[in-house]
């Protein structure tokens, strides 16, 4: 199977929640308010001989966080 292009399907998509951590006890989660936008953002990127997908996340535009898909236990996608 060819993972280059689903991975490159994906690339962009909004996670709602992602787990991670030594059994997925830490969570991230995609919030919006009245003042307040925090998205997760899947990504990769390319380091020559592979790529690292990340789920980056944002809080009022500004990235706060970066967390490697390797060490993701669990992922909720935005519908």
């Amino acid at each position: 199977m060819n993972l280059i292009e689903p991975i490159a399907k994906l690339e962009g998509k909004k996670a709602k929640r992602i787990y991670y951590g030594r059994d997925g006890e830490c969570l991230q989660e995609a919030k919006v308010s009245d003042n307040y936008v925090k998205e997760i953002i899947m990504t990769n990127t390319y380091h020559g001989e592979y790529d690292i997908i990340w789920f980056v996340c944002f809080e009022n535009g500004k990235e706060t966080s970066r967390h490697n898909a390797k060490f993701i236990e669990t992922i909720e996608w935005e519908k």
